[in-house]
């Protein structure tokens, strides 16, 4: 497994972070999924995989955006699923869970906490939802973990990013 450190520095100067994607035919288009396991890339290459659309630009400065917010709480990891890492054209949101270990609680954005409504306040800000690394009462499973499960016949995947953000 090759790492590749990602770097935000495009869209939010004070993140970088490190992205790990998950067994996506998205990742390598007309060459059908990519081997089993991690597959690590820059920002950029983040941008040209899953934003070939205007909609998946949109939910890409969302994530940017919500990124940063989680960095400057201590964040080091997030996770993204949902159709948004899939082949879909234009898909709805994007689903995304955040590591709780070193996060400053006071200083994370309320928003990150506000679970409420079907995270209406997170899908309007940020065009996707996040949730905390913690179980997942239906399956028992740490989100991160759910996510990774095959809940359907096609292609999932996976973003993990390591976020070390510096003061400005």
């Amino acid at each position: 497994m090759a790492i590749i450190k990602a770097d935000f520095h495009s869209i939010r100067p004070a993140a970088t972070a490190m992205i790990v994607l998950w067994n996506a035919a998205v990742l390598r288009p007309g060459h059908g999924p990519a081997p089993w396991g991690e597959h690590e890339c820059d920002w950029e290459e983040v941008l040209g995989r899953f934003g070939w659309t205007a909609r998946r630009r949109q939910l890409l400065d969302g994530l940017a955006e919500a990124i940063e917010l989680l960095g400057a709480a201590g964040c080091r990891r997030l996770w993204l699923d949902g159709s948004f890492v899939t082949t879909k054209d234009e898909p709805a949101d994007f689903d995304a869970c955040w590591d709780t270990d070193g996060i400053d609680m006071d200083a994370l954005a309320p928003v990150l906490l506000d679970l409420s409504k079907g995270r209406a306040a997170q899908k309007a800000r940020f065009g996707g939802e996040f949730l905390p690394n913690v179980v997942e009462t239906g399956s028992g499973l740490v989100f991160k973990e759910f996510f990774q499960n095959e809940r359907d016949v096609g292609v999932k995947a996976s973003l993990s990013s390591r976020s070390e953000c510096h003061d400005h």
